[in-house]
């Protein structure tokens, strides 16, 4: 067995969790600018991994 955790993504506040806020579905514009200014505050590496890998989930939609 593994555990499992579930997160109900409305719940969650969008500025603390602006990664996991950004995967919904209904993403709104000003959720998605905040995304890009966050990963704009990246450095590098950090940006190639997260903000690259979460961006193009988002934009899959």
């Amino acid at each position: 067995m593994f555990a499992t955790q579930i997160i109900v993504s409305k719940e969650l506040t969008e500025d603390e969790h602006i990664w996991l806020n950004s995967l919904r579905r209904d993403i709104t514009k000003e959720t998605y600018k905040k995304l890009l200014l966050t990963i704009g505050r990246l450095n590098g590496r950090e940006r190639e991994i997260y903000g690259e890998t979460v961006l193009e989930v988002v934009l899959q939609k």
